[in-house]
């Protein structure tokens, strides 16, 4: 099997999540506690991706909720998708 790059959808729908109460890069150390996640990408059922959850509070989590990718800097010169409800709900 060849393995290749291919643009997606930034579409996802929450597979599991926890709540991080440490900064593991300084980057998190005025966010905490900040939410982690599993999330499933809509192109292809098990396409599991590990990132950040913003825009949202715990209580308002929903397992298979339809999530929509975001990019936040960390640092100058670098961004990191993260994923927020989709369609900006809470």
């Amino acid at each position: 099997m060849k393995l290749s790059g291919k643009q997606v959808s930034g579409k996802a729908t929450l597979y599991s999540y926890t709540v991080a109460n440490k900064a593991f890069h300084p980057y998190y150390v005025d966010k905490i506690p900040y939410l982690i996640a599993t999330v499933e990408l809509v192109e292809q059922p098990g396409l599991m991706l590990q990132t950040n959850l913003v825009d949202v509070d715990e209580k308002d989590l929903k397992f298979d909720m339809e999530l929509e990718v975001d990019f936040r800097p960390l640092g100058d010169s670098f961004l990191i998708p993260v994923f927020k409800p989709a369609g900006g709900a809470k």
